[in-house]
């Protein structure tokens, strides 16, 4: 067959290794977003996936003369899934014979091999006849070896080797896109979990009152996390929240309505707020109707501060926990804000 073979290495398990219980994997059917850019790696905050077409050739060689004696185009499916809540991460694959030529006109035999973990473990999930009827299915559940243990974050990676077999030729291999999943167990009152580590998720607010519109205002005057491009990152030190603060809502406001609070942007719990090193040297901006005695100002670091509806600021900051809870966002993830009509 014309495909190579890609080397893989494989490893031990550290002397250390308890394997935890993993939960079977179920086989999910592709998401929508796996078909949109075929060919492409997509990613999501819980999921991973490429789709992709593979032109498998029989070859003989008669008087070291190679011929081709049968071809197969095939549609593979790679997906790997997790939740925010569960401590590993499901790796499947599907492999669709859409047509065959000559000695593949009736199919192909596929023994898929899954690798990962935290090293390379390897596990044999499946070997069966390919036809136009019976495409493959297989999944695999994976974790790094150690994510159960309070307090570690590890990663752990899933890739698929796909041994091609035809009676009377030599193996063929294809393999799939390495994905990676970053999973932990650090937050309080939950359970292990992963999730995509390069994967930058955004959080949608409608500009509907005074605490979505302070951030309409602070993304037209230029600060930063209003963009995947231009992230801002989780700080969770409660002490240094306070902090940040401390230091936005400090200085000469003006007399504001009755049950007016104070609202910050950056917000205090991510690592760019008001008392960062870059927040202060470029110091505090805010906007008419927001009882701060500053003035507009333009530029990526900064702060932001304006007095807004009380119960609107409660909510904002609710919303926001909301949010970290189901992207499952630790110290130091990055996360952009996107705003809504």
């Amino acid at each position: 067959m014309a495909a190579q073979p890609t080397a893989l290495k494989t490893a031990a398990a550290p002397a250390d290794f308890v394997e935890s219980p993993l939960k079977p994997a179920k086989f999910k059917s592709a998401p929508y977003f796996c078909f949109q850019n075929w060919g492409e790696v997509q990613k999501r905050r819980f999921e991973q996936c490429e789709g992709w077409e593979a032109n498998v050739s029989l070859v003989r060689y008669v008087d070291d003369v190679p011929e081709i004696t049968g071809t197969a185009r095939l549609e593979i499916i790679n997906y790997a899934y997790t939740f925010k809540s569960l401590g590993q991460y499901n790796e499947q694959i599907e492999v669709d014979f859409i047509s065959g030529t000559g000695d593949a006109a009736n199919g192909l035999h596929v023994t898929g091999i899954v690798f990962g973990g935290r090293v390379y473990n390897e596990d044999e999930v499946v070997s069966e006849d390919m036809t136009v009827s019976h495409p493959i299915k297989a999944q695999k559940a994976l974790q790094p070896d150690d994510v159960l243990a309070p307090g570690v974050i590890s990663t752990g990676f899933g890739l698929w080797s796909l041994h091609l077999q035809s009676p009377g030729y030599n193996e063929g291999y294809l393999n799939s896109p390495q994905f990676t999943f970053r999973c932990d167990n650090t937050l309080k009152k939950q359970s292990a979990g992963c999730v995509t580590p390069d994967y930058v998720p955004g959080m949608f607010v409608p500009d509907v009152n005074t605490w979505t519109h302070h951030l309409a205002l602070a993304s037209a005057s230029g600060l930063r996390g209003f963009s995947e491009a231009l992230p801002i990152h989780f700080l969770q030190d409660q002490a240094a929240q306070s902090r940040n603060r401390k230091q936005a809502c400090k200085g000469n406001n003006l007399p504001a309505p009755a049950g007016y609070t104070c609202d910050e942007y950056p917000f205090a719990s991510v690592y760019e707020g008001a008392n960062s090193t870059a927040a202060k040297a470029a110091g505090p901006r805010s906007f008419a109707g927001c009882y701060f005695a500053d003035s507009e100002s333009f530029g990526l670091d900064g702060f932001s501060h304006c007095m807004i509806n009380g119960v609107e600021n409660t909510a904002g900051g609710h919303s926001t926990a909301t949010f970290y809870l189901k992207q499952r966002i630790i110290d130091g993830d990055g996360f952009y804000v996107i705003l809504g009509e």
